[in-house]
Order: C-alpha cells, then sequence, then structure tokens
C-alpha cells in the first residue's frame, strides 16, 4: 500500500488567552505647611474651644475624601475641591484651625500614597470573555461529536504454565485516526494488545483475538500493525471489507489538535472503555503539563496530567478539548489511599510523529505453526530475580534436540537468545513470535549472550530454521539434553 496515512486536522479555534485589565494606581499629594505666625495667649481658652470643633469638622470631612479615594482613586478634581474648600472655611473662621486641617490633611494624603495595592473587585473586570470560555457544565454536544471515533477494545489473552491453560478478556480503547479504502487505522495503548506486557515467570500470554466494539455497538476483529512499547502507543487496523455500510457511516476519523498549545485549567473531555462496560464519559481539568513519570515496565515518559477519572480501560482512549479535537491518548491514573484524581495522558503532538510511522507500518506475514521454522530447542524466560543479579534478559536455552539445526549452528545450553535479526528479545514469547514470522528453510541471526568465564559476552549465531517435525523429537528428547537454568559461576 503505496499511500501514506495522514490526520485530520482543526486549523482554527485556537485557545484563546482570557485577559482582564485593573484600573491604574493614582497617586496625589500636597506641598509643605507654610510657617505660621506664633499666637497670642490671651483668648486661650476659646481659641482652644475653636481649634478643638474645627478640627472635629476638618476630621470628619478628611474621613469622607480618604473613603471616596479609595472607591474611585481617580476622583482627583474632587478631592482637590474638598481640600480647598475645607481650607478656606478654616482659615475664615480660625488661622490655628488652618495649621492643624494643613497638617491632618497632609498626614492623610501621606498615609493614601503609602498604600500602593487595593483589591480588584468583581464590578471592576470585564468577565464577558472569561464567561464564554469557561462554560463546560454540559459538554453533550461535544461528546455527541467525538464519540463515533471512539472504540471499545477487547483483547482475549490465554495464559499458560505448563500444565494449564486458560483465557481471559483484557479491556482497553482506541481512536479511529485514519482511514482508507483498505483499512479503517485506530491508535491506542501499546499495552492494550501487546500480550508481552502481561507475561511472567510463572506463566506464558498470547494474544488469540482482538476485537473492536464501534459506535452503534457493531464490533470486527482487528490487528496489530505496530507497537512502541517505549512510548506506550500502538496502532490497530480493521478491514474495511470487514464493515458494513451502517457502520461505516456511523463513524468517523478524529480531529486532531495541538496538545502544545494545552494550559493548565483547560476543560478536558475523556472517553473510554472503563471496566469494559462500554464507553462513557469524564470531564475534568488539565492540572499540570510536563510531567515526568516512570512506570513499571522501566520506561520514563513526559505527559499530561488531568484530574478527570481515568480507570481501568479507559487505557488508549481520547482525551478531548472542549472543540471537539484529539489532544491527547488517555495512559494511566495513579493508584493509592493517599491519591485522588490523578491521571495521566499522552500528548498528541509528541505522539503524532510515532503514530503516523506504525500506521504506515506494513504488517509481516505470520505463518502457521505448520508452516513457520523451528530452532530445535526447548526455552524459557530469564527470570526477574536473575535479571536483577546480572543476568541479560532473554530466552535461555535448557535443551537441545539432537540434530536439530540449533545444534548443528553451534547454539548451546545455557545460551541466552537475546535478538533475531535486528528484533530485541527479552522473554520466551517475544522469541516465539519472532520467530512465527519466518518459514522453515529460512536462515535467521540469533544474538546471544554466553557465558564464559564467569562472564557473559556476545556471540552471533546463523542458524536454518527447520519443520515442525523438530517439535516432535523435542518431546522425545532425553533428559541428558536437559540443563537446569543455574548458570556456574553466578
Amino acid at each position: 500500500m503505496s499511500e501514506e496515512y495522514n490526520y485530520s486536522r482543526y486549523e482554527d479555534n485556537r485557545y484563546e488567552n482570557n485577559g482582564q485589565q485593573n484600573n491604574p494606581y493614582e497617586t496625589g499629594g500636597s506641598g509643605p505647611i507654610p510657617p505660621q505666625d506664633p499666637k497670642k495667649k490671651r483668648g486661650a481658652v476659646a481659641g482652644i474651644a475653636a481649634a478643638m470643633a474645627g478640627i472635629f469638622l476638618i476630621v470628619g470631612l478628611i474621613g469622607a475624601f480618604v473613603g471616596a479615594r479609595f472607591v474611585n482613586p481617580a476622583n482627583e478634581t474632587d478631592k482637590e475641591e474638598s481640600i480647598g474648600m475645607v481650607q478656606q472655611e478654616s482659615q475664615g473662621e480660625n488661622p490655628s484651625s488652618q495649621g492643624a486641617l494643613e497638617e491632618e490633611s497632609n498626614s492623610a494624603v501621606q498615609e493614601s500614597e503609602e498604600q500602593r495595592y487595593t483589591l480588584s473587585k468583581a464590578d471592576q473586570i470585564d468577565t464577558t470573555d472569561i464567561v464564554s470560555t469557561t462554560t463546560v457544565l454540559d459538554v453533550s454536544d461535544v461528546v455527541e461529536e467525538v464519540m463515533p471515533s471512539v472504540v471499545a477494545i477487547v483483547n482475549t489473552l490465554q495464559y499458560s504454565n505448563g500444565f494449564q491453560t486458560g483465557e481471559a478478556p483484557s479491556s482497553g480503547t482506541g481512536v479511529i485516526v485514519a482511514q482508507d479504502e483498505e483499512e479503517l487505522l485506530i491508535v491506542t495503548n501499546a499495552h492494550v494488545v501487546d500480550e508481552n506486557s502481561s507475561t511472567s515467570y510463572y506463566y506464558t500470554v498470547d494474544s488469540v483475538g482482538l476485537t473492536v466494539t464501534f459506535y452503534g455497538d457493531t464490533t470486527a476483529e482487528a490487528y496489530v500493525k505496530g507497537v512502541d512499547t517505549e512510548a506506550d502507543l500502538a496502532v490497530i487496523a480493521v478491514k474495511i471489507a470487514d464493515l458494513s455500510e451502517e457502520t461505516l457511516s456511523s463513524i468517523k476519523v478524529a480531529a486532531i489538535g495541538d496538545s502544545t498549545e494545552a494550559k493548565m485549567g483547560n476543560g478536558v473531555i475523556a472517553i473510554g472503555n472503563a471496566l469494559g462496560y462500554g464507553q462513557s464519559v469524564t470531564v475534568g481539568y488539565i492540572s499540570a503539563l510536563n510531567r515526568e513519570v516512570t512506570f513499571s515496565d522501566g520506561y520514563t515518559r513526559t505527559l499530561m496530567q488531568i484530574d478527570a477519572a481515568i480507570n481501568p480501560g479507559n487505557s488508549g482512549g481520547g482525551l478531548f478539548d472542549l472543540y471537539g479535537r484529539l489532544i491527547g491518548i488517555n495512559e494511566s491514573k495513579t493508584v493509592s489511599e493517599d491519591v485522588e484524581g490523578i491521571g495521566f495522558a499522552i500528548p498528541i503532538s509528541e505522539a503524532e510523529e510515532i503514530i503516523t510511522a506504525l500506521m504506515n507500518t506494513v504488517p509481516r506475514t505470520q505463518y502457521s505453526e505448520e508452516e513457520r521454522g523451528y530452532l530445535g530447542v526447548s526455552i524459557m524466560t530469564v527470570p526477574s530475580d536473575y535479571v536483577r543479579g546480572g543476568y541479560p534478559e532473554g530466552a535461555v536455552v535448557f535443551s537441545l534436540v539432537e540434530g536439530s539445526p540449533a545444534e548443528a549452528s553451534g547454539l548451546q545450553l545455557q545460551d541466552i537468545i537475546v535478538g533475531v535479526g535486528e528484533k530485541d528479545i527479552k522473554t520466551m514469547t517475544e522469541l516465539t513470535e519472532e520467530l512465527s514470522y519466518y518459514k522453515a528453510g529460512d536462515t535467521v541471526v540469533l544474538h546471544v549472550k554466553r557465558i564464559e568465564r564467569n562472564q557473559f559476552v556476545d556471540v552471533e549465531i546463523t542458524v536454518t530454521l527447520g519443520d515442525r517435525s523438530l517439535v516432535e523429537s523435542a518431546e522425545e528428547e532425553s533428559e541428558a539434553q536437559t540443563q537446569p537454568i543455574v548458570i556456574p559461576g553466578f
């Protein structure tokens, strides 16, 4: 398929900044108080009484002036008229009262100059733009618009410990990001579709079925196009031929937004298949940007922190802004008795290049068990306790079939296979899956860690794979050809 997939985009409706302006603070003052002539002693009692009366009157007027200044700091004309009128009245009545007035007036003005900051009252701010962009109580219109681009994913996993085998569904979510005449492409988390994320020392896991449920409750089988474990991203596909006209008319491709424009406090909508019950909606805000989070798989990712509820099954779902644009892929939440409302999403702008590469990956052909090539070995995943003790991650050989391609190539017991061609191998499941892309007679290069003089050395082994008869021979191999995993010297 030569045509590359591209995202749908909105080029308008960017986030807007909400600004607010406060009235500027003005300052005022008066000149120095002019020197006064000495007062005569006669009539002292009468003079003092008159002065006190004048002072009470003046203080009342000054209080009214000061109060008016802080309500309306720009009303300088009223202030000057008030001071002038008071001065004239006191000057006509008593010279000594005039001096007291000027001292009190000057003191009040100086006091107001020292109070540089005041509170901005709500009625002084134009909130028209703010209100128009913060109405998030009802997002039903946005949900109705974007829901057809979200799908529920069920990955059926088969567990085996060598004695018993069982199956269990694993739920997740995906978002439709591209479509052509042949395929419908859906982005999700790698851990939703990658069975290796569930592999442990005690059992192996294989994906035996990947099902997608679309808007309208129609279902279809899907297959993996590509996986990026480090970024926790994957793209799966559904063949257009497997979809009815009704389904095709009811679904749509998501419009990709720009997460670099996201801001703390932006409203967001998370849609996902929570607990496997079907699609549900949660809302919240972007709590933080560029959070570095280290996961149990050892990878550290830079994510958006959100307070919209993210629950099991939401993984891989869409995080949309209030315009219905996809700005993130929901990944996980923090679980603790002391934590509430901390979820994380992969920013879409950082994931865009990876998603595009995964969409345009040409899937390799997996051969049936009868057709695929075999080494002629029995293997197991190196236990995590051994890895912590210094062992390399990989698949360790603990049995060789006599006369097999593996034995003829020089592969030895206790060799740890860490790669096939360009593919790194960390588990026996990864090795088995990788070899399924080769048929009997194909030649592959194995990258091996081998113990020599109490240390691991790198060895490359070229081997031509055999047919299924090697599996039957392995079941009849003698105990002499089998060794325990313990490696001498470690």
